[in-house]
């Protein structure tokens, strides 16, 4: 348990930067699309996608060559099993980072873009059902380093996920202007 709390001490940091990236781009995007600027959305979204990647992959980083040292911040030196299990942990959680951020992030476009159902379907799967089913699968298998791995299994699932929603956005888009034109030629 005190390895878990580790890890969620690193997390949360991490969590909230990342949180307050994404919510900072539904005012300005919301505007721009009411306003008809989908040139400005596509670039503050473009823009927010790379403050997201330069955030995770240096979270990534971190985690990994300073696991030693953040989990030292909370175990005393001579709990030396303690120790060895939180970096482990922290390594292994590690890998969430890299594709953790996209739920977050196409949550919240989708949101601005007024795509509630959209959003609903990322983040509910990104946050309950990928997690729990991934971790009744992934725990008997790899048992702790499967409690450790499930946040990156589940945010590749979500990721995937979150792609569809996102391609199949367009597509709708694209059929309800062309419908539209039709009507108007019509």
């Amino acid at each position: 348990m005190a390895a878990f709390s580790v890890v969620m001490y690193v997390d949360s940091i991490i969590g909230m930067l990342n949180f307050g990236i994404c919510d900072a781009l539904q005012p300005a995007i919301s505007y721009c699309y009411g306003a008809g600027l989908m040139d400005r959305v596509r670039a503050i979204f473009k823009r927010i996608l790379a403050a997201m990647v330069a955030t995770s992959l240096a979270a990534f980083l971190f985690m990994r060559l300073a696991s030693p040292s953040a989990a030292a911040l909370f175990i005393k030196q001579e709990d030396t099993e303690l120790l060895n299990v939180s970096i482990t942990a922290v390594r292994l959680f590690s890998f969430s980072y890299l594709l953790d951020w996209a739920d977050m992030c196409f949550s919240s476009l989708f949101t601005a873009l007024d795509r509630p159902v959209r959003s609903l379907l990322v983040s509910f799967f990104g946050t309950l059902v990928f997690p729990i089913a991934f971790l009744f699968i992934l725990t008997p298998i790899w048992r702790l380093n499967g409690v450790w791995l499930m946040p990156a299994v589940s945010g590749a699932a979500s990721g995937i996920l979150t792609i569809v929603l996102a391609v199949t956005m367009k597509t709708d888009e694209r059929r309800g202007a062309a419908f539209e034109e039709g009507l108007r030629k019509g």
